[in-house]
């Protein structure tokens, strides 16, 4: 091959790959997703990188617990992360075409909860063996219970510390009017 054609299709795969980074920049700064509880007390959006960027509560929050609320926004939040993640992954395959980009975003956003796939009638084992996840998450290691309290320490004395000196008091400047006469020095 001869050096023009070379530099030739070197200048047109980098005007493509500028062209396709140009699309995924303007892609991923309007990408979000939007997910809410069951029940509709609860919207959250997260943005491309799943962050939380606004949740919404309607006054169904009321009917919970601050438990069920607390699990309630976790799981929108959750929802809303795969979503995103989905879209994102997208927008990533231009540039991915083995796919281990999507698989390493993938593997950073929370794995699918059963209760959530079960609504949605999907078997929660293919989904999360489709990225290398267990069906279930294991369960946390179980650790033994903490050491009892030691015994307080006995009472320590310190004594006092001496006060600092005081500084003398400057002396009061007296004006005397035969200054010199009486003094020889």
């Amino acid at each position: 091959m001869d050096f023009d054609r070379w530099l030739s299709d070197l200048q047109t795969r980098v005007a493509d790959t500028q062209r396709k980074s140009a699309e995924l920049m303007d892609n991923l700064g309007s990408t979000s997703a939007t997910a809410s509880s069951p029940d509709g007390a609860v919207t959250v959006v997260v943005g491309a990188n799943g962050a939380l960027h606004k949740i919404d509560f309607s006054p169904r929050i009321a009917e919970h617990t601050s438990a069920q609320l607390s699990a309630l926004v976790m799981k929108a939040v959750h929802k809303a992360q795969r979503d995103v993640a989905e879209r994102v992954g997208e927008a990533l395959q231009p540039f991915d075409a083995n796919g281990e980009l999507l698989e390493r975003y993938v593997s950073y956003q929370p794995p699918a909860d059963e209760d959530e796939l079960a609504e949605e009638g999907v078997d929660p084992a293919s989904i999360n063996a489709e990225f290398g996840m267990p069906a279930t998450p294991a369960a946390p290691p179980t650790l033994p219970p903490p050491p009892p309290p030691a015994a307080p320490a006995p009472a320590q004395f310190h004594p006092p510390q001496p006060a600092a000196p005081a500084r003398p008091r400057p002396r009061p400047v007296v004006e005397d009017d035969d200054e010199g006469e009486d003094r020889p020095w």
